[in-house]
């Protein structure tokens, strides 16, 4: 199921809740100190980001196949954070 990318450690993963659980997400996110950040927010469409890193995927996976039905939170997808090279950068 890993999906590393030669050029990235961060992995980024979509998924879908409803606006009354990204609070409750957040919170048990907290608790698991340092496996993913979130980013989104509510109203935000229902769409939202966990970035980790591929080495922690499985540890990912597990927690959120762990969390309770009544958050209805569907993964819609993952892959590699490609950071996009700005002008100034010179690239």
């Amino acid at each position: 199921m890993s999906r590393t990318n030669e050029d990235s450690d961060v992995m980024i993963v979509r998924i879908a809740l409803p606006d009354r659980a990204v609070l409750l997400l957040q919170g048990l996110l907290m608790a698991e100190d340092g496996l993913a950040t979130l980013r989104g927010q509510a109203g935000g469409g229902g769409e939202l980001e966990l970035w980790s890193t591929w080495a922690q995927e499985e540890d990912l996976d597990d927690w959120l196949a762990s969390l309770p039905g009544s958050l209805e939170l569907e993964v819609l997808g993952r892959y590699a954070f490609e950071p996009v090279a700005s002008a100034r950068s010179g690239a």
